[in-house]
């Protein structure tokens, strides 16, 4: 970090205060040495927790293959606790070399919502993410010029918009001010005001940033400088949301009731008592963001998939997927798809609750030696050798498997090895003489090809000359694991879940001693936890959304049907959204009035009632109900009037509810066409 920058920090005492800036900008400099070579810097982003990145996804499920520096400071600047912002904060520290301390606070620091923590659509993965880098560079080189081109490049797809001024701000907080709602709200005060949304360009951006210096220059404000802005408007805030806090707690208890009651408790016993739940309703009733609440609110562990004409069976259980053998040929491969894997991260959960701190301390330590002799081996091209003489090296580390590379191999030159296997005969201090040991300590038949490597690997760990760790690892409660899947009636379901729809039974949750053989069992290696067959875990829930009138809803056959509990969303069950608006008793008045209309009309009914969520929109417009009415109501109105023959007159009755008009009390039942 420049000199002058920080004795600037040190000058003002910001120091002191907000510890996070140091950090922040060191940490941009660092994340710039990836700009040409973004597989390391992918590597450090999913060696931390998946807790903290399983967001972080391929579209359709995976590992991305590439990823913008914005989305990665994303990772802790998102909607959780501090304690888990430092941890990340530390990994980054000790993968970067970054000098600057952790920070001790965030105060004022803008964060993400936790649904759009990503900076690029993830079906455009391999168009949106240089621009973003182009946009970070610019910044970094202070090229004002090309800083004004990329960031219109960024700033043009949906969802973006606010979110880009918070990651120039992370990154360069003394020169670039965030237009996080905080802020948006904190600058009229200071005479500053903020354009629309949907004018966010560099033509806007770039004057407010500089009318914003123009004042600290010339004291026309108090504040001295762009965090100290960002850190008055996060006080202010605060202070609103603590007093709005106080006021809920004085209420409940006025009322009698419990101090933080879950919000969507009959919908978390419901999923609890079945395993599995469907919500279903009218279109914008909130079902996607319940079900994401009702996971939070349960501590879950979750997954988040969206079901589409295209997902199938090697999506979502398991099936063959093109590798690159590395000598110009491609070759097929078994990868477990996304719901598999879930289910063998919720089985070691609840294995490791199971484990003592002591234990759980020595694998930490063991998991930190065996990373290192990976990288060890990688970076140096080592080689080892079997007890029977056989050459190999150690190709990769994904996740819960170590891929050894052996020419020699007369059947396939990568072969992978089970790590948790490795960490376990590591732990529990297994005495290996000869590598039947390891056959004989798991109870196997027969040997395997990978105990042949997991042999000269563990040797090669305990003969390493390290320090012992001195991290003290926690002790892990055993947790639910929620499995969210958006418009599940979208997707094929019978075809996805295959064999499965016996396993996710909720009769057969946690039976190991019924097992289901997969299309791909005979090529699952024998160190899997799932080699003789699969099932899914007690921990495992899982959750679906689906909307009513959709024409897809009958795709699911009655043997799916009826695995699945299925839950009606109403517009009134969620209209409680509407609170933050200011006009909320007009919205809401106005939503039940046009719903009441929609239920009693023949050819539609309760289902094709408009939710809350589309009157959330308000909060964007200003409260402009005509808008409201011409861009977004009157549009799907339409649509659900398409074949009706007297439509102009069906619609003008649903106006004249939206504004509270005197209503039409014309019959109906005729005014759709029977053939459609």
């Amino acid at each position: 970090m420049p000199t002058e920058i920080v004795s600037a920090i040190e000058a003002l005492g910001w120091n002191k205060r907000l510890t996070w800036i140091p950090y922040y900008i060191e940490m941009a400099d660092k994340l710039s040495q990836y700009k040409d070579n973004r597989k390391p810097l992918l590597d450090i982003v999913y060696a931390l927790d998946k807790e903290f990145v399983g967001y972080i996804t391929a579209d359709g499920g995976g590992h991305v293959s590439d990823i913008d520096p914005f989305t990665v400071y994303g990772i802790f600047n998102r909607g959780i606790k501090n304690d888990n912002r430092i941890k990340i904060c530390q990994h980054f520290k000790e993968k970067l070399n970054i000098q600057a301390a952790i920070p001790s606070d965030f105060d004022g620091v803008p964060v993400l919502d936790n649904r759009r923590s990503i900076f690029y659509r993830t079906e455009n993965e391999l168009t949106d993410i240089q621009p973003l880098w182009n946009l970070f560079l610019a910044v970094l080189a202070d090229d004002k010029e090309k800083l004004r081109r990329c960031f219109d490049v960024v700033t043009a797809p949906q969802g973006i918009k606010w979110n880009i001024t918070m990651g120039l701000y992370w990154i360069r907080p003394y020169d670039y001010i965030s237009l996080d709602l905080r802020n948006r709200d904190y600058l009229p005060s200071l005479g500053i005001n903020v354009f629309d949304e949907s004018n966010i360009d560099a033509a806007h951006y770039i004057p407010l940033l500089e009318n914003v210096k123009e004042k600290i220059t010339s004291s026309a404000i108090k504040e001295k400088n762009i965090p100290e802005i960002s850190y008055q408007a996060w006080i202010a805030a605060t202070k609103s949301e603590k007093a709005k806090e106080v006021m809920e707690d004085a209420n409940s208890i006025i009322n009698n009731e419990n101090m933080h009651p879950r919000k969507y408790s009959k919908y978390i016993e419901l999923l609890e008592e079945t395993h599995n739940l469907v919500l279903s309703g009218a279109p914008g009733t909130g079902k996607t963001f319940m079900a994401q609440s009702i996971a939070e609110e349960m501590g879950a562990e979750t997954k988040f998939v969206q079901f589409h004409p295209s997902y199938d069976y090697t999506d979502f259980v398991e099936g063959l997927r093109p590798v690159d053998n590395g000598n110009g040929q491609i070759g097929f491969e078994r990868k477990d798809g996304v719901f598999k894997e879930f289910c063998k991260n919720a089985i070691k959960n609840i294995a490791d609750s199971e484990k003592t701190v002591e234990n759980l301390t020595k694998e930490l330590s063991w998991q930190d030696k065996l990373e290192q002799f990976v990288e060890d081996a990688m970076e140096n091209e080592k080689t080892f050798k079997t007890v029977k003489g056989s050459e190999f090296s150690i190709a990769d580390m994904k996740g819960h498997t170590i891929v050894v590379h052996n020419e020699q191999n007369e059947k396939t030159t990568d072969v992978t090895v089970n790590a948790d296997e490795i960490l376990d005969l590591l732990t529990q201090e297994v005495e290996l003489k000869i590598v039947r040991d390891i056959r004989n300590h798991y109870g196997r038949k027969f040997a395997t090809q990978p105990d042949s490597y997991a042999f000269v690997i563990v040797k090669e760990i305990r003969a390493m000359e390290t320090k012992e760790s001195v991290v003290t690892a926690d002790k892990v409660e055993k947790k639910p694991f929620v499995f969210i899947i958006d418009e599940i009636n979208r997707g094929e379901v019978s075809k996805i879940f295959g064999e499965l729809f016996y396993a996710i039974d909720p009769g057969y949750r946690g039976k190991t001693g019924v097992l289901v053989q997969t299309q791909y069992q005979n090529l699952v290696p024998e160190s899997d936890v799932f080699a003789k067959g699969f099932y899914v875990p007690e921990n495992v829930y899982i959750l679906a959304t689906m909307n009513d009138i959709d024409r897809s809803v009958e795709s699911m056959d009655f043997a799916m049907r009826r695995r699945f509990t299925w839950k009606e969303v109403t517009p009134a069950d969620t209209q409680d959204m509407l609170n933050s608006l200011c006009c909320v008793d007009k919205a809401k008045d106005t939503m039940n009035r046009l719903n009441q209309v929609i239920a009693d009309t023949d050819g539609l009914g309760a289902a094709y009632m408009i939710g809350p969520s589309y009157f959330l929109k308000l909060k964007e417009n200003e409260g402009d109900f005509e808008k409201l009415w011409t861009m977004n109501i009157e549009p799907l109105l339409k649509e659900y009037l398409r074949g009706f023959r007297k439509a102009t007159e069906m619609l003008k009755r649903f106006k004249d509810a939206y504004y509270k008009k005197e209503e039409v009390t014309e019959d109906t039942s005729d005014m759709f066409d029977e053939e459609n």
